[in-house]
């Protein structure tokens, strides 16, 4: 019976204990690190207070970079579909129905640097016969530019006032992949909106002409 009551008293003591450090733990380490509560100073002395702070700068800094990102969206206006490609009152030739030749271009690669001077646009393409294909990378060194990805269909000597779109977008780096649905010149329309001249690296690997 006795060793019986010293057991149940150990118990309580044991019980009392481990709700005295978690009462402890919850007032030094928990309302500090989890809620910026400290009232008895103990949170800042050991470091858990920081916790906190980092807490709520990761999510400053996150409410920060959602509005830089939606004021960025702002600056530039939505793109249409019926701004893509040719106007309908221009005629689609009759070559872009060629059959594809019996050997594609060569394969190579190469990398361009493109100067987009500011306020200013300029196109860059290459040659290709029909199905033939590139991937496709541009970087540009800072700021958005706008391009359109396009194509224009070869003529005897000459290209068509005609052109496919096949993407337009405002941005700062794209990778993709591109087949050539009609032997012409395909490449990038590079508009620069800022007050800053540009550079784009573009790297192209593929068969292709310049």
């Amino acid at each position: 019976m006795k060793n019986l009551m010293l057991e149940k008293k150990n118990i309580i003591i044991n019980i009392a204990l481990a709700m005295g450090i978690a009462s402890f733990l919850l007032i030094v380490a928990v309302l500090p690190a989890e809620y910026g509560i400290d009232p008895t100073g103990a949170g800042k002395l050991m470091g858990f207070d920081r916790l906190y702070v980092a807490e709520k700068a990761s999510k400053l800094d996150k409410t920060v970079i959602e509005k830089k990102e939606i004021k960025e969206a702002k600056k530039y206006p939505a793109l249409k579909l019926e701004n893509l490609g040719s106007p309908s009152s221009v005629q689609k030739p009759k070559e872009i129905d060629n059959a594809a030749p019996a050997k594609q271009t060569e394969f190579r690669s190469d990398e361009f640097t493109i100067d987009v001077l500011a306020g200013k646009g300029i196109e860059f393409k290459v040659k290709m016969k029909k199905y033939d294909q590139f991937k496709y990378e541009w970087l540009t060194n800072e700021g958005v530019v706008f391009h359109d990805f396009h194509g224009e269909v070869k003529q005897g000597e000459k290209y068509s006032k005609f052109y496919e779109s096949y993407a337009q977008a405002y941005s700062n780096n794209i990778v993709g992949t591109f087949l050539a649905p009609f032997e012409g010149i395909h490449g990038w329309y590079f508009s620069n909106k800022s007050d800053k001249d540009i550079q784009v690296k573009l790297r192209l690997k593929g068969q292709y002409s310049i």
